[in-house]
């Protein structure tokens, strides 16, 4: 599970994605914006199963509702009563527009400055634009 690993750890190469994980596992908590999208990409990016992160999300999220919280990743996943598959975000767009600090968070590297761009955080796990169209 080595792609799973890399979610829950942050360490994903996708700056947007691993500041939200690094965010979750060091406060308990994530917003609603950040939620929507590391589901997006666990699902729609990795291809990987939404119950996975629904659990990941349950053993960390000190506001966690059960309902909430399967009913979002249900959706994220493109399943239930809005079965749209195919509607994924755009990791690199969302982090420009939602996360002006970049990445905020500590870095596994101590990296710093403006970059959303996965390629450059290549060698922290994922080729994200593999993944991204294998699993289109």
């Amino acid at each position: 599970m080595r792609l799973f690993d890399a979610w829950k750890e942050g360490k994903t190469g996708v700056p947007f994605v691993d500041a939200n994980m690094r965010e979750l596992a060091t406060t308990g908590f994530m917003s609603n914006r950040g939620r929507q999208n590391v589901a997006s990409f666990l699902t729609k990016d990795l291809g990987l199963d939404w119950r996975m992160g629904a659990e990941w999300f349950e053993s960390l999220l000190v506001d966690h509702d059960v309902c909430s919280n399967y009913g979002n990743w249900l959706y994220s996943a493109g399943i239930g009563n809005d079965p749209r598959e195919n509607r994924k975000f755009n990791m690199i767009k969302q982090g420009l527009d939602y996360d002006s600090n970049s990445g905020a968070g500590p870095s596994p590297r101590g990296r710093k400055g403006p970059s959303h761009t996965p390629k450059q955080h290549r060698d922290r796990g994922i080729d994200f634009y593999f993944s991204r169209s294998k699993n289109l």
